[in-house]
């Protein structure tokens, strides 16, 4: 599997692809503040679009956390044939989907967005069980710090994948 972007939605993925039994992960991670949150987090250390492009047979499942023009380009370059790419970033609204290597590769691409009541369950059982880890990777700052919070997160001088906004902090 591949994940690119170890933001909030993909350091969960990959976090909860091992808890499902998924070994072969990379993960592609710019930002070199999460790339050392990830490696953290999970021990993974985070690969290039380059070292990812070279891998000889592509991925089974892709999945772009980022959802930038780039990333989807990468997400389906990587993608093997047959397999599923799942689009969960919302980075921005640009894109030219190569629909020619997704009907000539026989690629499933799916979006996802939102969650089911049942999903929720699942969440809160896969966090109670410990599938995502220690949670080291959250940081909290008091509410009246959330402009900061923000402008940091969108500037990249953030290590943490989630920032959690405390009312009485």
């Amino acid at each position: 599997a591949l994940v690119i972007g170890a933001g909030a939605i993909g350091l969960l993925a990959v976090l909860l692809l091992r808890s499902r039994g998924v070994a072969d992960l990379s993960v592609v991670e710019n930002n070199p503040n999460r790339a050392q949150a990830l490696r953290s987090a999970t021990g993974i250390t985070a690969v290039s679009s380059a070292e990812v492009l070279g891998h000889p047979d592509g991925f089974d499942f892709v999945l772009d956390a980022v959802g930038a023009a780039a990333t989807r380009d990468l997400a389906i370059a990587a993608a093997a044939p047959g397999s599923v790419v799942a689009h969960a970033g919302l980075g921005d609204w640009a894109s030219s989907l190569d629909w020619r290597t997704l009907t000539l590769r026989e690629i499933t691409l799916v979006g996802c967005y939102t969650y089911t009541t049942a999903d929720l369950h699942t969440a809160v059982a896969d966090l109670a069980g410990g599938a995502f880890g220690d949670l080291g990777w959250v940081e909290e700052r008091p509410l009246s710090q959330g402009a900061a919070a923000f402008d940091d997160l969108v500037a990249g001088r953030v290590a943490a994948a989630k920032i959690v906004l405390r009312p009485h902090a």
